[in-house]
C-alpha cells in the first residue's frame, strides 16, 4: 500500500498544472489555445475545486465525529461502564477451595 501524503499531492498537481500550462501556451493555433484554456476553465477547475472541497468536508467530518466518539466514551465511563471492558464475558475462576463443599465455580 502507498502512503501519500497531502503535500505530496499539492506538489503533483503543481506540477501537472504547469505541465498542461506549458502544453496550452506551446500550441500553434489561437483556436487551439482557446479551447485547451475553455476546457481548463470550464471542466478541470471545477473538477479540481470539487475535490478539495470533499476533501476538507472529510477532514472536517472525521475530526468531528472523532471527538464525539472521545466525549461518548468519556460520559458513557462516568455512569458505570467501568473500564472499556466488554459486560458478556464470563470469568471463570479455576481455582480450588473457592466453591462450596471443595468444588470449583466452574459448573455454578
Amino acid at each position: 500500500m502507498r502512503v501519500t501524503r497531502i503535500s505530496t499531492l499539492f506538489d503533483e498537481g503543481t506540477g501537472r498544472a504547469q505541465t498542461v500550462c506549458r502544453t496550452v501556451a506551446q500550441q500553434p493555433g489561437w483556436v487551439t489555445r482557446a479551447a485547451l484554456t475553455l476546457f481548463l476553465f470550464i471542466i478541470a477547475l471545477p473538477i479540481i475545486l470539487l475535490f478539495f472541497i470533499a476533501l476538507l468536508a472529510a477532514v472536517v467530518l472525521f475530526s468531528v465525529l472523532a471527538l464525539a466518539h472521545g466525549a461518548w466514551r468519556k460520559v458513557a465511563g462516568r455512569f458505570g461502564r467501568g473500564s472499556g471492558r466488554s459486560s458478556n464475558v464470563r470469568v471463570l475462576d479455576r481455582g480450588e477451595g473457592h466453591g462450596r463443599r471443595g468444588q470449583s465455580n466452574v459448573f455454578r
